[in-house]
């Protein structure tokens, strides 16, 4: 049971003539709830329990828009029918052979972001963290490119090169900026411009494709989860499953990280082991969300920040920032193709054109907590 409670604490405040006045500060205690099971206690948000069942419905709601929206659009009556094995074969077809792997696409690629995002911004406490920012998906782009380009038969390499691309751009990363870890300016600046030298490799591997597979390619690095398939889905659920189990466990020792680093380690957190696993989740997830719906910008930054806004500072959001992130990726898959029905917009651009407004938003925030 859980109860909140309101206080007025009287402190000093010393003005510049050297008068001092008592200041009334009202401090609200946040509302939580205890689980006691045997030995063990549980303790989270109401805020946030709720927060999480809103976007498990949202979720539920843009998964049936998605399905039922496009260029041929289905009434609810139709995609019930379905449901219940029964409909059109074409309807079939549409729904449960290519919208369907979409659907999963996105929500994986936007699970496997937001949850790289979060774990990026809390080890470095840099809300502009984020793998677009540090060159961590120009990375894992990079090295699927190459697959292609090694291996022409194929349209792109396969999508496990692109975890692996993600984790040698940060160890890169690491090295040159002297550690993942700290509170300043020095990583990102790094990460920006091992982006840009990346990005420039890409552009090189592309130039070296023959035209109908540098036609195709181009279109992925906008990010398209056009060509979904089980194939690819099923090993990729499973790793991004596995790595969600181990960023969970990671994210109780994250919270601690608002503190200083002798703090931290004063509570009996290895602060360098908790961060070298958060760090390595991390790309690894980045890796998986490229290698499913290619390099998709905004969503990685945006679902933690987001998050955060709307909970209370002790709770990391993983979870949550986790849902955001797959609604924000189907949402913006929806809408690139019902826009401009029947051609497409690749949801990248559609991501893109949401990122700069959102990105420019969080550095005048920045500007008005340092005022």
């Amino acid at each position: 049971m859980s109860r909140s409670h309101s206080h007025s604490v009287a402190t000093k405040d010393t003005g510049r003539a050297g008068r001092q006045r008592l200041k009334s500060t009202n401090i609200k205690k946040i509302d939580c709830v205890c689980l006691h099971f045997a030995q063990w206690t549980v303790t989270f948000s109401k805020r946030a329990f709720y927060l999480h069942l809103l976007l498990w419905l949202l979720l539920l709601v843009a998964s049936l828009f998605t399905l039922m929206q496009g260029s041929v659009a289905i009434s609810f009556g139709d995609f019930w029918l379905l449901c219940q094995g029964a409909g059109q074969s074409a309807h079939q077809l549409l729904v449960w052979d290519i919208r369907w792997p979409r659907l999963l696409a996105g929500v994986l690629t936007g699970v496997a972001l937001a949850a790289a995002g979060t774990l990026l911004q809390q080890i470095t406490q840099n809300r502009l963290s984020s793998p677009e920012v540090l060159g961590v998906n120009e990375g894992a782009t990079f090295l699927l490119l190459l697959g292609l380009l090694l291996s022409p038969l194929n349209i792109l390499g396969p999508w496990w090169l692109a975890p692996l691309g993600a984790v040698l751009v940060g160890i890169i990363l690491a090295f040159l900026a002297g550690g993942i870890g700290g509170r300043g300016y020095q990583i990102l600046l790094v990460g920006v411009a091992l982006a840009y030298f990346t990005r420039a490799l890409n552009d090189l591997v592309i130039s070296r494709a023959t035209a109908q597979h540098a036609s195709a390619v181009h279109s992925w690095t906008l990010g398209n989860l056009a060509n979904s398939d089980y194939t690819e889905l099923m090993p990729a659920s499973l790793l991004l499953m596995l790595c969600l189990v181990s960023a969970f466990g990671v994210a109780w020792h994250l919270r601690l990280f608002k503190f200083t680093e002798p703090h931290v380690q004063s509570l009996g957190v290895n602060v360098r082991q908790v961060q070298f696993m958060a760090l390595a989740l991390a790309l690894v997830m980045a890796g998986l969300g490229v290698g499913i719906g290619g390099p998709i910008s905004f969503v990685a930054i945006a679902a933690p920040i987001l998050i955060s806004r709307w909970l209370p500072p002790h709770v990391l959001g993983l979870g949550n920032s986790c849902l955001l992130g797959g609604i924000l990726v189907i949402v913006a898959d929806t809408l690139g193709r019902i826009v401009l029905a029947p051609n497409e917009i690749p949801v990248g651009v559609v991501t893109s054109l949401l990122g700069g407004p959102f990105l420019l938003w969080v550095l005048l925030q920045e500007k008005e907590v340092k005022r």
